[in-house]
């Protein structure tokens, strides 16, 4: 019976420890911040994105679209950017800060780099994988 429990007991264990997500340090992310009117339109960004994926022959983009953060539908849009050597990533940050300090309609959008996100600070949010 003790060796039952046990075996159970660490299971549990295992399987909890794998559960728990750890924290993630994204090299940039976008936070899409609201002040009463609403979020920024991302068409900005996602139209650079597609520019930059063509001018330098990239597939994909990834991110991790984390949020909902409040009442008025904030988040973040979550780059790892595993997708590109880190010349490019440095092109790609330095471009993705011109293009968010363009963005003033409804609310604000801001940069930020080395963006560590800890699940158990925010419980209820999930990322949630995108690509462009």
């Amino acid at each position: 019976m003790k060796k039952t429990a046990l075996i159970l007991f660490a299971l549990f264990s295992t399987f909890s420890l794998l559960a728990n997500d750890h924290p993630v340090t994204y090299p940039v992310v976008v936070k899409f911040q609201s002040f009463s009117s609403g979020v920024p339109d991302a068409k900005p960004m996602f139209a650079y994105i597609a520019s930059f994926k063509k001018k330098y022959k990239i597939k994909k983009i990834s991110y991790d679209r984390l949020g909902p953060m409040g009442r008025e539908g904030e988040y973040i849009m979550a780059f790892r950017l595993a997708e590109m050597s880190k010349a490019k990533a440095a092109i790609f940050i330095k471009e993705v800060k011109k293009v968010v300090a363009k963005m003033k309609d409804n609310g604000s959008a801001v940069t930020e780099q080395d963006y560590k996100f800890d699940s158990a600070e925010w419980p209820n949010i999930k990322p949630e994988k995108k690509s462009i």
